[in-house]
């Protein structure tokens, strides 16, 4: 399954059930969580048989529907006396499907979301907050995840969500994930630049005309680094990607992109040009929703990164097609500082309507307990699904099971023997010699302008995306587009986001 985020959005995702044991202690007017002051969850194999329902977005491998139905059902039933219904949607549809399960009640107690839709569940009421549940399990989520995770999901002073994810962050979803394999037969060693994207592009048109050469999620985040000033670092606000700071300011000022205009004549010509080349499919403006699941298909060449994740995770399903395929993720301007801003790279939320939430939160305590545990969960039965080849891992079925970046934590994570080395190292190192953000932690709070934001979308779907993907011109569109946004509250939004970060900031 393929993560598919603002995707950002970007390969699948899961939910999984989790039973964290988080205690709190008082240490120099700090929060402090210390998995020595309970004692460690015990056994849980003769609790009443309860069923843990959630939903997944993507496809479901033949694989991973023999595995939930025989090997992973057993071990779950004899470990933990739990059963599994899981649903799963594909990612265009992911949220809507979210939603309307929060507003039916139905049968809904674990799912994974994008860090970025924290806030908006807790305003809006969709999940519930963690924090007795983390006192009461988990340890092991505790012994192997730091501090920051747990500082990173509160709200209110509440935890609202299970950080079971710690994975390079560095400049998260401004990178771009790049067919390693025809960068190679195009002469080219890496992309730097957005003339580098153009002459891949074209090496790839008239190499492979089958081969559409970019299909991405994010139209914006890795095009700060492009087209800002050479010694100025733009950073776009988490998933928000409208509002960005400059990180070479000292306050906390928030910017509106459509203030910009340079930079949105520049994306919007840049793939004006892209499009006129045949770079860039029709499709692009309605299907980029789907654009990480088609990318596995080797169909595509270029897509949206995501600090050298996908490079990682989308090994496996790409060979399955394109068995010589290699993958590896690129900065533009790599000269430029990265900065970190997700401590939490990955969030799992209880819904509000579970009725077996702390039975959920065993499930990812058990994941974390040993190193077998961990590789059932991500690779599968050993010498059926995969064999340990030193300290990697070897696949023998190319379906994916459950995702190795929604729970990615060092101390278990193995690479593929798929992954070359370039591509295992850049990952390894992706977040060496980074900066943190003066954005990171922060976590928006849109309860007061959740009306001015609804508007605000429903103009960027309508007017803006269409002109930052090239299909409408800049010049004849974006002036009576940027008046729209300004008629909706953009400004109000922008104020409430500076206004917000200048808190935080003061308190740091």
């Amino acid at each position: 399954m393929q993560r598919n985020w603002k995707s950002r959005v970007p390969v699948l995702t899961i939910s999984l059930v989790v039973v964290l044991a988080l205690t709190a202690c008082s240490k120099n007017n700090e929060t402090m969580v210390s998995p020595d002051s309970k004692p460690s969850v015990g056994t849980v194999s003769n609790s009443k048989l309860v069923t843990i329902h959630m939903v997944m977005p993507g496809d479901q491998s033949s694989r991973m529907k023999a595995f939930l139905e025989t090997e992973f059902a057993q071990k779950m039933k004899k470990e933990l006396n739990l059963a599994f219904d899981i649903t799963y949607t594909p990612w265009a549809q992911y949220y809507d499907k979210l939603n309307l399960m929060f507003a039916s009640g139905e049968d809904l107690d674990l799912f994974w979301a994008i860090p970025s839709n924290f806030a908006q569940y807790v305003n809006k009421k969709n999940i519930m907050a963690v924090d007795k549940l983390l006192e009461e399990n988990g340890p092991n989520i505790l012994k192997y995840f730091p501090q920051e995770n747990f500082d990173a999901v509160k709200l209110n002073g509440k935890m609202y969500a299970l950080p079971v994810a710690k994975a390079p962050s560095a400049a998260k979803f401004h990178s771009l994930l790049v067919r390693e394999d025809l960068l190679k037969e195009a002469g080219m060693a890496a992309i730097k630049s957005v003339q580098d994207i153009s002459d891949f592009a074209a090496k790839v048109k008239a190499k492979h005309p089958e081969i559409t050469p970019i299909f991405e999620v994010d139209p914006l985040s890795p095009y700060y680094r492009a087209f800002s000033p050479a010694n100025v670092s733009l950073t776009p606000i988490g998933n928000a990607a409208y509002y960005y700071v400059n990180e070479d300011e000292k306050d906390g000022n928030v910017y509106s992109l459509f203030e910009n205009v340079d930079l949105v004549k520049k994306i919007s010509d840049m793939r004006a040009d892209w499009r006129s080349k045949g770079y860039i499919k029709d499709n692009q403006l309605t299907n980029f929703g789907n654009a990480l699941s088609e990318f596995n298909s080797g169909n595509y060449a270029m897509t949206s990164g995501a600090a050298g994740d996908r490079a990682v995770n989308f090994i496996g399903p790409l060979t399955k097609n394109v068995p010589t395929g290699e993958l590896n993720e690129y900065l533009l301007n790599p000269e430029k500082p990265k900065y970190t801003q997700m401590v939490v790279t990955d969030m799992f939320y209880v819904a509000a309507q579970s009725k077996h939430a702390d039975r959920a939160v065993q499930f990812l305590n058990w994941v974390f307990e040993n190193q077998d545990n961990y590789d059932f969960m991500i690779n599968g039965v050993k010498d059926k699904d995969y064999k340990n080849v030193g300290d990697k891992i070897e696949k023998l079925t190319t379906d994916e099971l459950w995702p190795a970046w929604m729970l990615y934590n060092k101390k278990y994570a193995k690479f593929s023997t798929l992954i070359p080395d370039k591509t295992a190292n850049s990952y390894k190192n992706w977040d060496v010699g980074t900066k943190l953000s003066k954005t990171a932690g922060f976590v928006f709070d849109n309860a007061n302008v959740k009306l001015e934001e609804t508007k605000v979308n429903q103009i960027i779907v309508e007017k803006i995306n269409p002109i930052l993907w090239g299909f409408l011109d800049f010049e004849g569109n974006f002036p009576a587009a940027r008046k729209a946004l300004k008629d909706a509250g953009i400004d109000k939004i922008r104020m409430e986001y500076e206004g917000q970060l200048k808190s935080y900031l003061s308190k740091k």
